[in-house]
């Protein structure tokens, strides 16, 4: 019965410190890795497609936002970059984001929160 009670007692702790352990990976993971998808667009002939997608959570407490933009073709994936937004710790939205589709390129034109705009030219051949 003793023996019982034991176990129980140094049960306890070891689930509060799993509990505690769990939550934290979740939190590192939402920070650094978790994808949301900002915004989609597509080129007037249906050919290609940009998708922006905000990468973890903008660092704390007046930090960047790292975003991928990422080219595609109707079969594959074309380019991908990986960019920073200056955004005063907010995290990055549609409104933000241009699609400009040339002839050879998508220039994507991405407004920052300190009023300057980025621009980042992808090329439909991959370079």
């Amino acid at each position: 019965m003793k023996n019982n009670r034991i176990k129980k007692l140094l049960l306890l702790p070891a689930l509060v410190l799993l509990a505690a352990v769990m939550v934290l990976v979740i939190f590192s993971y939402q920070r650094r890795f978790m994808k949301t998808e900002v915004d989609r667009f597509s080129s007037e002939d249906g050919q290609y497609r940009l998708v922006i997608t905000e990468i973890g959570l903008p660092d704390f407490p007046d930090g960047d936002t790292r975003c991928r933009l990422t080219l595609r073709g109707r079969v594959r994936k074309i380019k991908e970059l990986e960019t920073v937004v200056h955004n005063d710790g907010l995290r990055a939205s549609k409104d933000q984001f241009e699609a400009v589709w040339q002839e050879q390129s998508v220039l994507v034109k991405v407004e920052e929160g300190n009023g300057d705009t980025a621009e980042y030219e992808l090329f439909y051949d991959g370079r």
